[in-house]
């Protein structure tokens, strides 16, 4: 510690111990190295600011005779020797890929894990994500293939770590991307979505699929049980009818041939003021190191738990968790996973 002035009276002393004492518990609080920030356990809430040390770069290709644009996210700690992993995240209806970037804190983790991300801009603002509702849509499974060589043109891909996640209409879009893309993407994670009934009649994966979907118990627009998606379409959504999150749950489980009982964790309230709790149920011993994981947000709504950004409309999208941090989370089980 360092030395108290000897002309400082009794009161003096005991304020400057007291502040000395509290910048020593600051500095031995702050993370020691890269590395112990890299050993944090699956469920740790890290970084969850919208501050980036990066490049974004808004770029187009050309595909089906349609320009598509997209948002590359290029982190300044990225070593462009070596080959990156590549996350793709889908923005929900409406929505676009600037603007889900800002919402979810995916750059924060790329900086911090060294990926690329890029966040594609569908066709009007919506995908063609299976549902019968979407099917005059573009090509967007051929898409992605292109986005894929577009991109690994320009910088070095790790073509064994593609993966693939989404809310609500990227949701599901990613969810008909672990139907059809199996040989090309290795791990999915679906948010705020379960799989269309027209998508679930067809989906044929060629090999297991590693699935972790996080779905809100209360989701006003995705419902839980299943059914017609009313709401959404009321708001000038697509529309289309889904099957449950658990029965899309126990799909997976299935195509994937994960033996024994699941394990269901509850995770640590580790914030009590947000309403929510969660739940993770968990398969593990599944074909070819597969996974199967479903994170229930017990009170959350159709939003990404741990999001920086507030809601917008939080009265119709109902609660966001912020027990975990959604973006973490997702590439913590990614990159356990490779073609």
């Amino acid at each position: 510690m360092l030395p108290i002035p000897l002309f400082a009276n009794s009161l003096t002393r005991m304020i400057l111990i007291l502040a000395i004492h509290g910048f020593a518990m600051f500095f031995a609080c702050l993370p020691v190295s890269e590395y112990a920030r890299a050993e944090q356990p699956l469920y740790m809430n890290g970084d969850q600011s919208d501050q980036v040390e990066g490049t974004q770069i808004q770029g187009q290709l050309f595909h089906d005779g349609l320009k598509r644009t997209y948002l590359l996210y290029v982190p300044a700690t990225l070593d462009q020797s070596k080959a990156a992993p590549l996350v793709m995240v889908f923005h929900g209806g409406f929505g676009s890929g600037s603007r889900i970037a800002r919402h979810i804190g995916m750059n924060r983790v790329a900086d911090r894990e060294k990926f690329l991300v890029v966040y594609p801009d569908g066709v009007d603002s919506h995908w063609n994500d299976g549902r019968s509702t979407t099917a005059s849509g573009a090509d967007d499974v051929s898409f992605v293939l292109a986005l894929i060589k577009h991109i690994s043109a320009e910088y070095r891909i790790d073509q064994k770590r593609l993966y693939a996640t989404g809310i609500s209409n990227g949701g599901y879009l990613t969810q008909r991307l672990a139907c059809e893309l199996t040989d090309k993407i290795a791990a999915f994670a679906p948010v705020s979505s379960t799989m269309p009934v027209a998508l679930h009649a067809s989906c044929r994966p060629t090999k297991p699929v590693s699935m972790l979907m996080i779905n809100g118990k209360d989701d006003p627009l995705v419902p839980w049980n299943g059914g017609e998606l009313t709401s959404g379409k009321r708001m000038g959504g697509k529309g289309g009818v889904v099957i449950s999150v658990p029965e899309t749950f126990e799909f997976w489980r299935a195509h994937d041939g994960c033996s024994g009982e699941g394990v269901v964790t509850a995770l640590p309230d580790t914030d009590p003021d947000d309403g929510t709790r969660v739940d993770e149920s968990r398969y593990a011993d599944c074909k070819l190191g597969s996974e199967v994981i479903l994170l229930t947000i017990e009170g959350g709504g159709h939003t990404w738990p741990g999001s920086p950004e507030k809601p917008r409309m939080k009265k119709r999208t109902g609660r966001t968790s912020y027990d975990i941090n959604a973006s973490q989370v997702i590439w913590n089980f990614f990159k356990q996973h490779h073609l």
